[in-house]
Formats: C-alpha cells, structure tokens, sequence
C-alpha cells in the first residue's frame, strides 16, 4: 500500500484504496491488514499511515515549484515601474517611451510615446 506513481498510476486506484482504508478504519478498527511484504498494522493505524503518505506526497512534489517569472523579484519591480509610467501618463505629467513588461507593451501601447 505504498503510495507512489508506480503502485497507483492512475487516480481512481488511489481513490478506491483511500475509500477502503477509510472503511476499514471506520468498521473493524482492530482488525490488521498487511500494507507491504513486511508491514503489518491495524486498520486504524493504516488510515493514519494513509494520511501520512499522502501528505508526504503531497510536500515532495511542491518543493523546489517555481511559479515561473511572476514570482521573480525583478519581474515585480519591473511590473511596479510600468505601472507608475501608466499612472504618469495619464495625469499627464510624463510621456512614455517604452514598458519594462512584455505584458504592459501588449495591454498598454497605445499610451506609447510615438515620434511622427
């Protein structure tokens, strides 16, 4: 009853050993299930191992998780300049010559300063 991709490569086979555990926990508390070749506990101590695992699967794939470059420092002060460019811009005060973010060029460009 390891709880790794290789034991339940799809979701409903770990859905339905979740439901049992949670059964048997909840019928025959007592009652021993053997959960590898050389693990042996009661049901109620399966459920809790359950649990266990599954947060511990859960930890292990959200570490070393990047967000990608909205999570970045650099982005967020960059994104932080445009916005008070635009801010400028539209009190009218400065002209815009270019945004930092490629998003605020795509959303915004029309406020861009253009030499005719």
């Amino acid at each position: 009853m390891n709880i790794t991709s290789a034991n339940y490569p799809h979701v409903k086979e770990y859905v339905v050993s979740w439901k049992k555990a949670i059964q048997l926990a909840k019928d025959q508390p007592e009652l021993i299930i053997r959960i590898d070749w050389n693990m042996e506990k009661t049901a109620a101590d399966t459920l809790k191992w359950f649990i266990s695992a599954l947060n511990n699967r859960i930890n292990s794939r959200g570490q070393d998780y990047q967000r990608g470059k909205n999570d970045c420092q650099d982005y967020y002060w960059q994104a932080r300049r445009d916005q008070r460019a635009i801010r400028d811009r539209l009190s009218h005060r400065l002209i815009i010559r270019q945004f930092e973010t490629k998003e605020c060029r795509n959303r915004f460009s029309y406020l861009l300063f253009k030499e005719e």
